[in-house]
């Protein structure tokens, strides 16, 4: 077939291995061989696309580096580009015909509101939603910049019924998410379809105080490992990668057992929060380097300040404290003070149970984990300071 191509209708035939990087990497390799091996038999000109850490790994040992080969970068697009086009893709494909609705919805205060053209009502929501920057910068980083799983979340984001029908009515009318509150768009990230965070359930959104359970452990454990990590990527963005020896000692002087600090990293390797130097590797017993994966920086953020997450993970955490589950319990009950009191009893009691857990020294390279004590006490501050205004 190549020899027709070339001899007979003189054209260059192209050979494109296409989703190669979906597999580990001695998969790739021997990919790369047998295209290689085509190379050298026919002429032409073989495309096989693959990750940049892949192409780093290869060409330090393995078949990469034995054969001349040209290298082009091309950066993964931001996901808000990639959801705007997938919008555009689909608007030109959905048929234009209107639809009337016999049903009503109902708003606020007895108000109905009728939508003549949910096609266009539909279509319209989510390129308010999707290309507003930071909705598409926070579902990018949840999916890791996957765009299959990015695709996923937009549509999980867009059907939560925590986006009220009030909400979606004032987006349509002004054309803007801004009119939409922050916290509900988080709260339709966190929860999804359901009314409370469905704990083990949901694909993108762990509760990461919890992510390994019956430990005599602080809840901190993995919001402290992620910090180390971005930590150190902060200090050197060309190589993020943190040795496992050096993460395990790191956390064994903060009394940190590496048992447990294994089985952490074991399930934040598991759930997409931190990857190995070789991505395909999903166990800490294969891990030899890891890295915050931009997942573990979402989830890192959200779990030092923001109040919806912090709420939401404060109903299924387990709480290993009668005295601390009485006083977060009473919280929710009417005159308790509210999802607000709830959430700052849960803060307090996460800083109690990792100063019996948990030493953090006072040396610089310790930082990064004072920064972690302090967010979370200016957040209780935050909390209180919200209970008292609302009062």
């Amino acid at each position: 077939m190549f020899r027709c191509v070339v001899g007979s209708r003189r054209n260059l035939p192209v050979l494109i291995f296409d989703n190669a990087d979906h597999f580990h990497i001695e998969f790739q390799e021997r990919v790369y061989q047998y295209a290689r091996s085509i190379y050298e038999t026919e002429l032409c000109l073989v495309i096989l696309p693959i990750t940049d850490r892949t192409s780093w790994r290869l060409s330090r040992h393995g078949a990469l580096q034995s054969f001349e080969h040209e290298a082009l970068f091309l950066p993964t697009p931001p996901t808000e580009h990639v959801l705007r086009r997938r919008i555009e893709y689909l608007h030109g494909k959905i048929d234009l015909e209107r639809v009337r609705p016999d049903d009503h919805y109902f708003v606020k205060r007895g108000l109905s509101w009728k939508v003549d053209d949910l096609a266009a009502f539909s279509r319209t929501l989510q390129e308010i939603f999707l290309n507003t920057a930071e909705v598409s910068r926070q579902i990018g980083k949840l999916a890791n910049y996957d765009i299959r799983r990015a695709l996923r979340l937009a549509r999980l984001f867009i059907t939560s019924p925590h986006l009220k029908v009030e909400d979606l009515l004032t987006s349509y009318l002004a054309g803007s998410a801004l009119t939409v509150a922050r916290s509900r768009t988080v709260m339709a990230l966190v929860r999804g379809n359901y009314r409370d965070y469905a704990q083990g359930q949901h694909e993108f959104v762990q509760n990461i105080y919890a992510l390994i359970e019956n430990t005599d452990s602080t809840p901190l454990i993995s919001v402290r490992i992620l910090q180390l990590l971005a930590d150190a990527a902060s200090m050197d963005s060309n190589d993020p990668l943190l040795p496992l020896d050096d993460l395990l000692r790191y956390c064994g002087d903060m009394s940190l057992e590496p048992r447990i600090v294994i089985a952490c990293i074991d399930e934040m390797l598991k759930t997409g929060l931190i990857r190995n130097y070789d991505p395909t590797v999903t166990s800490a017993s294969s891990a030899t380097q890891v890295e915050i994966a931009p997942s573990g920086e979402q989830h890192l953020d959200w779990s030092k300040r923001n109040f919806e997450y912090l709420s939401a993970m404060a109903d299924v955490t387990p709480i290993c404290s009668a005295e601390w589950f009485e006083r977060i319990y009473d919280a929710t009950l009417p005159r308790g003070g509210g999802w607000r009191a709830k959430t700052l009893h849960f803060v307090e009691y996460l800083l109690e149970e990792d100063r019996h857990y948990c030493r953090t020294l006072d040396h610089p390279s310790y930082g990064g984990q004072l920064d972690v004590t302090r967010a979370l006490k200016a957040t209780i501050g935050n909390l209180a300071e919200q209970i008292e205004k609302w009062r």
